[in-house]
Parts: structure tokens; sequence; C-alpha cells
């Protein structure tokens, strides 16, 4: 389990795409992206495979993970004694305020926020135990499902296409309810030289280089985002498009770089639209993390905002108006500036929605050793490494306008798309459902507007659907140069709207699918909290 092996995996799915055994195949490629995601864990994945069957939640769970579960609590009672403290600790934890009113209720919040840490801390200790034991244990997450079982799950009009690049060749599946196919991409390196030219041409060659109205009324990305539809759909027929009402993208390689938002697709009144403007979009970082869980929604989440800024030419007036726009979005929130109760781990226990508004500088670590609040940078308890151990359930929405990825400078440094892939499936490893990040970061105005938006309309849409409409009130509004900080001013920038894609299709959300709360459920939360007070 802890050495790597991808090239027999790679085999195994060219014997299987030469039967034409494409259930088999779409099964495989899951198992490969599960296997790179292992190879970055401790033990190969032992040690987390027992945090989900221990910890998780059992909706998401199958039986015999289930089953796994009530054999390890009666054959290690001291765990399950600490199991039972730990969520004792985190329910008082959750029973207090966001942001407690008066000086007792903060002693007590971060008395209880150090005893979760230490019951924690006791709890991995003995999973190190268990985990060199012949003790069998489901491999949980990410979940592996068989290809019907998922098309079962898949709504009504959603088309899925899921890449796999090997070391020959990228293959790509197209999924729907009712149907699939396969096909391989006739040129590969094509591929990632059109991604590569598409970004360049929309602006980027610096992470922090500024965009001239030249740029955003050149249209030179168009020809390689033709090239690259063409490709990546197995040219589709223009009426196609019309059959869905959303798309999911598993992507592979350097494809987690591109902005599938921006590629044209034929418009009802002639000519092409950017593909979100025609249908929602959502990533997913392996086929079966495209379908939901059975995990309930929280109609009202707790959130934590992060202070800070996503461009250092920020001034105080703007940062201190664009955190106070998203909090009064985000409903119940607590706003994080330099120090933290407890370790992110451990408090991302106790909420539901993080929304960090400022520069993750530290995102080109290794894969799991950066920091997805930023603020704690550098601490014991803050990387996303850290997340993934004990107390399982981290936010289960997570918002990083600030993230940074080779995108950002036109692939110039080269890139894989690993540590995109490996941030958004350690980011559900630890209990996320939901993860909106950037592939490049942009700040400013419409930064703001889109984020403040989005976490608006959570609640009431999915995040598929929220991201689209938040995209399309930003797209439509004038853009001010003195409040974007990318935007290099000039006599023509005057009139210009944000609906170029440098400014929106940088985003990438990567969900799971689930639907918002109903209304018969926000009355039953409603009458929970009434009860407890």
């Amino acid at each position: 389990m802890s050495s790597p092996h991808p090239l027999p995996y790679e085999h195994w799915l060219e014997l299987a795409l030469a039967r034409r055994d494409q259930d088999k195949a779409l099964n495989i490629a899951d198992r490969i992206r599960r296997h790179r995601f292992y190879a970055t864990q401790p033990l190969g994945g032992r040690l987390l495979a027992l945090r989900w069957i221990l910890e998780a939640p059992a909706e998401s769970l199958s039986q015999h993970a289930v089953s796994q579960r009530q054999e390890l609590m009666v054959r290690y009672p001291k765990y399950d004694d600490l199991s039972r403290r730990a969520g004792e600790v985190r329910a008082k934890v959750v029973g207090l305020p966001v942001a407690p009113a008066n000086e007792a209720e903060g002693k007590q919040q971060q008395d209880l926020l150090a005893e979760l840490g230490k019951v924690s801390a006791a709890q991995e200790a003995m999973l190190q135990i268990m985990s060199l034991e012949r003790v069998p244990t489901e491999l949980a997450f990410p979940p592996l499902r068989e290809t019907k079982e998922i098309q079962q799950q898949l709504p009504e009009g959603t088309l899925v296409f899921t890449y796999l690049a090997t070391s020959r060749n990228v293959y790509g599946f197209a999924l729907s309810r009712d149907r699939y196919g396969y096909f391989k991409l006739p040129q590969p390196a094509k591929v990632k030289a059109d991604v590569t030219e598409l970004l360049r041409q929309m602006g980027h060659t610096d992470r922090s280089q500024a965009v001239g109205a030249d740029d955003l009324t050149a249209n030179g990305w168009h020809a390689a985002a033709q090239r690259l539809v063409k490709q990546l759909t197995d040219n589709a027929k223009p009426d196609e498009w019309t059959k869905y009402r959303e798309i999911v993208i598993v992507p592979d390689g350097v494809l987690w770089y591109l902005p599938f938002e921006s590629l044209p697709v034929p418009a009802s009144s002639g000519g092409s639209i950017p593909l979100l403007m025609h249908v929602p979009i959502r990533y997913a970082p392996t086929l079966a993390l495209a379908v939901p869980d059975q995990r309930g929604v929280r109609p009202a989440p707790r959130t934590a905002v992060v202070a800070g800024k996503l461009l250092p030419r920020e001034d105080e007036a703007f940062t201190k108006a664009s955190l106070e726009a998203i909090v009064a979005a985000s409903g119940e929130a607590v706003v994080l500036r330099k120090e933290l109760p407890a370790s992110s781990s451990v408090l991302a226990a106790t909420l539901d929605r993080f929304i960090v508004l400022a520069d993750g500088d530290d995102t080109d670590k290794a894969p799991l050793a950066w920091s997805p609040l930023v603020v704690d940078g550098g601490k014991v308890g803050s990387t996303l490494g850290d997340w993934l151990q004990l107390p399982f359930g981290g936010a289960e929405q997570v918002v990083l306008p600030g993230f940074h990825t080779p995108a950002e400078s036109g692939l110039k440094k080269g890139g894989t798309g690993e540590e995109v892939f490996l941030a958004v499936c350690g980011l559900m490893g630890s209990g996320c459902r939901t993860v909106l990040l950037s592939r490049w970061r942009v700040g400013g105005q419409t930064s703001i507007d889109l984020v403040r938006e989005f976490v608006q309309e959570l609640p009431h849409e999915s995040a598929a659907n929220a991201w689209r409409r938040s995209v399309q009130l930003a797209a439509d509004r004038p853009l001010d140069p003195a409040v974007e900080g990318r935007l290099r001013v000039t006599h023509s920038t005057d009139g210009l709207k944000a609906d170029h894609p440098f400014f929106w299709s940088g985003y990438l959300l990567a969900d799971r699918g689930q639907l918002p709360a109903k209304e018969d459920d926000k009355l039953e939360e409603k009458a929970k909290v009434a009860g407890g007070k």
C-alpha cells in the first residue's frame, strides 16, 4: 500500500479498454486516482481509512464499513470511550455561539477546543497501533463505486466528462444517467500546448502582473479554446449541448488548469457563448465523488471568515469594506484575524464553512503541507495534512479565492495538475463537500462580488447553480480600475465589463452535487435549536 506502482494500473486499464469493457475501465480509472492520493498518505491511506470508518457519518459509508466500525469499537473499547468523549466535547462547542458574546463564553470555548485537541491526539495514537495490526478496513475515501451505481445517482440532465492522463495517452469518458462512452485524445501533446496558449492569450504571464484593456478586448484565446473543446468532447455535435442541465468535469493532468467554463459552445441566437453561461459546471477529483452522499445539509452554516488581503496593493478601506460585505452575506459568522482559539485542524471540526480572504502564498509547498486558512501558516495543526487527522469532519464548504497554481504564469514553470487534485481531494478527505478555489488570483471588487453572491445563494441553490448565478451577475458589472488591482488603468478601460474570462473563469468549483436543505428540513432545524434553548 505504501509503494506507488502506477504502471501496473495503466496496463490494467489498457487491457480493459482493449476488451471494450468500459465499465471496468471507468472503475480502474478511479482506482488510479485513488492510488495517487494514497501515495501521499501515511501507510498508503491505511490511517485515513481507519479515520473514515471510525468517525465519518454513517450515511457516507457503505454497509460493510459500518459493520467494520462496530467490530472495531468492540475490539478497542478504550478508543470507543475516546470517540464518545470527543463527540460530547464537540457538541458543547457547537452549542456555543460562533463568536462568543462575552469573556466567560470565550474562555469556555477555548477550554473545550483544547480538550477536543487532546482527546483527538489520544485517538490518533491509538490509530497508529490499530493500523499495524491485522484489522480489516475498507478504503472508504475516496469511495469506489460501480459505473451503474454512479449513473443511478446522477441527476437527470447531468453529463460527466472524466479524463485520465497515463504515461502514453489521455483518455476521455462521457457519462450520463442512461449512456456512456469513451474516446482517446488524438493529440495529447497538442492539448497541453493549447492550454498553455489559451492561458497566455488571456493575459497570464505572471501571478501579479496587471492586464490592460487590449488584453481584455483581444480574442486571441478563442482559437485555442475552439480546438480544445473539439478534442475534449470528441467533436460533440452542436445540438448535444441543449440536452443537458449540468456539466461535471473530472480533470487530470494539465486539464486541472484549463478553465472549462470559458470554452465556447453554440448559442441559440447564433455564434458562441462560454460553456458556463450555457449550463452550470462543477468539478470532482474522482468519478465517485461527482455524486452526493447521504449526509444532511445544515440550513444555517456556522461560518468563519479569514480577514486579510488578496492583493498586497489593496488599501485598508477596500479590505475593510470587502470583509464587511462577505460577513453580511454569510449569516452566522466569526472573523478570524491573527490568533485562533485553537489550531485550525481542530477548529475546522466545529465549523461548517470557511471563507479565506487572504493570499494563500504557500500553496506551492508539498501537496499537503500548505495551510488552508493562511492566518496560522507555519503553526502546528495548520496544514492540510493536519486537517486529515482527527477530529474528523472539517468544514463542509471552503472558499479560497487566493489559491495559486501554475496557470497564473501560463505554465512557464511547468505543472502537472497534481497539486490541485491533491488539494481538492485532501479537503474532501477532511469532510468537505464544496470547494471553491482559484487557479489564478484576481482579487479586487470582482472577486469580492463573486464570493459574496456565491455564499449568499448557497442556502437556496445547488453549488453549481449558485456559482453560475454569481458569475452572470458579476460579468455584467462595469469594471472600476480603482478597485481592480489586476487591471492596468488606461483611457481605454472606460466602459469595460467583467465579462472577460480572466476575471471569472479562474475559479474551480469542486462539489459533490448536494442539493440545499429543503424548507421542512429548515423548520426541523429551527425546532431543534428552539428546543435546545
